[in-house]
């Protein structure tokens, strides 16, 4: 006769039932209710597990080997479709479908799947396949490390309590049966439908007043989803279950009949009130003893099986030369790796120092700009003045007074000019014509724009912006008028003097 510890883990609690094998199941020994002081990590595992073993110790119920179920809210249940493969074969594939839909890391989760007994209509397989996540695993292998046990089985709740619906049932199934099972809990309700011990519907529910109304909605979304049309459900639980019979019964077509997990053989004293939270525990311990191959086990999870190779001595030998090729790709790697690292440390180098020359010249490439901007703003004024007076308005009484220079440089970006000539000059009365013609004149010129300011009689004031311009382009050249023709008066008796004291400037 064995021993076992079934423990159905909730958020808040564990429930704990100590069990025995008999020959057409278990018997219930000893059952616990345990409140968790804080969440059930990997990293509080084996402290929470030494203080189970106390308690344990404390309410006379010794340790034994461990099953495990979990609340489907903490595993995702996932109907998945393959087509039909050899049975060595099939785990690949399953897990190769479940890791296309996934959310998760696939090294983070643990897979497990159980097939239907009959494939789709369209002659593919069918399979229930439950994720979990592997923080789940590690934190009960934790628990049972401290509690100094073996882990045997991780299953999810609703595989659990098909053992209870087996236990609790007068005589056999009818074959092809479609029945349905929920146990309600502090928060959350499970919800399982089955065929022929086959998992085909499950759901996590929210307690409350909504609860019926939900319960109906999931059984009308399952026949919907299969085509198949639930004849019984089951209900255990809490006290809540009880209340929550006469709404279903209200508002189902079908029979709902409370389920109680223990029976007339378990003599366990102090169970009177919500003994239906003990049916997973009671469920897997249950199904554990009658078969210890559980449909899902995420303990020990179906993996791919490695095929007998006849050729094997050949395979090893290909592996051997494939093992020294790497071997030898890898020195070699090493080496041409030691080879770019030289390389890339003599770049660096050189560019440190290129680095260090480069701000060792700063100062002097600031000075060069410097040049280049002055030069490139010079203005030759030798020649600009020589180009000025070859546009000069040769006149008598036209002459320029005063004649100024600003130091040149751009005052803007987009400004070419970079010099201002101010004239300041006189023309003969009634001559302004000339001014304005010569203003005329030099806008012709594209480097040139003369401006002309005012006039106070026969007094002007000229700006002319001179834009750089090469050397080559000064050409014009300085056509120096004739001589005006001086008008010698007839002697003057009364004076004769040898030479004249007015000329008169011809035109």
């Amino acid at each position: 006769m064995a021993r076992y510890l079934s423990i159905d883990c909730d958020s808040q609690q564990l429930y704990v039932v100590s069990a025995s094998t008999t020959r057409g199941g278990v018997r219930v020994e000893q059952t616990l209710t345990w409140p968790l002081p804080e969440p059930l990590t990997s990293m509080t595992a084996e402290s929470l597990g030494r203080q189970l073993r106390d308690a344990l110790k404390n309410a006379g119920v010794s340790a034994a080997p461990v099953l495990a179920s979990v609340g489907q809210e903490r595993v995702i249940l996932k109907e998945i479709h393959y087509p039909a493969v050899a049975p060595k074969e099939e785990p690949a594939l399953v897990r190769f479908q479940v890791k296309r839909e996934l959310t998760d890391t696939p090294d983070d989760v643990v897979i497990d799947y159980a097939p239907f007994a009959a494939g789709s209509s369209r002659g593919e397989n069918r399979a229930i396949a439950v994720i979990v996540r592997k923080e789940v695993i590690q934190s009960l292998h934790g628990l049972c490390r401290g509690l100094g046990q073996k882990l045997l089985a991780v299953t999810p709740r609703p595989i659990a309590l098909l053992g209870a619906l087996d236990r609790g049932r007068t005589g056999a199934a009818p074959v092809g049966a479609v029945e349905a099972l929920m146990t309600v809990g502090q928060r959350r309700a499970d919800l399982g439908v089955w065929r022929d011990k086959t998992l085909l519907f499950a759901r996590s529910l929210n307690t409350g007043p909504a609860l019926a109304g939900e319960v109906k909605r999931s059984l009308a979304v399952f026949s919907a989803q299969t085509g198949s049309t639930t004849q019984t459900l089951s209900l255990t639980g809490n006290g809540d279950a009880a209340n929550l019979k006469s709404r279903l019964t209200e508002m189902l077509t079908i029979p709902v009949t409370p389920l109680d997990p223990f029976t007339k053989d378990d003599r366990v004293p102090g169970v009177a009130h919500e003994r239906g939270l003990f049916s997973a525990a009671i469920g897997l311990a249950h199904r554990w003893a009658l078969a210890p191959q559980l449909a899902i086990n995420l303990v020990a999870p179906k993996e791919p099986r490695q095929e007998t190779d006849p050729v094997k001595r050949k395979k090893v030998f290909f592996g051997i030369v494939a093992a020294v090729l790497v071997v030898v790709g890898i020195v070699f790697a090493n080496v041409s790796l030691a080879n770019k690292r030289s390389a890339v440390d003599a770049l660096r180098k050189d560019k440190t120092e290129l680095e260090t020359d480069l701000k060792k010249f700063a100062q002097d490439r600031l000075d060069i700009d410097a040049l280049k901007d002055f030069e490139q703003g010079a203005v030759p004024w030798l020649d600009e003045i020589y180009q000025l007076a070859a546009h000069f308005p040769h006149k008598v009484g036209f002459r320029v007074t005063q004649l100024k220079i600003d130091p040149p440089g751009k005052k803007s970006s987009k400004d070419k000019y970079v010099a201002t000539v101010s004239i300041h000059g006189v023309f003969p009365a009634g001559e302004e014509r000339l001014v304005r013609e010569w203003q005329m004149y030099l806008s012709r010129d594209p480097h040139l724009r003369a401006t002309l300011k005012d006039h106070v009689g026969n007094k002007f004031h000229m700006i002319v912006d001179v834009a750089s311009q090469p050397r080559s382009k000064y050409q014009t050249r300085l056509v120096v008028p004739p001589a005006p023709k001086a008008v010698v008066p007839e002697p003057d008796d009364e004076y004769d003097l040898p030479y004249p004291l007015v000329q008169e400037v011809l035109p």
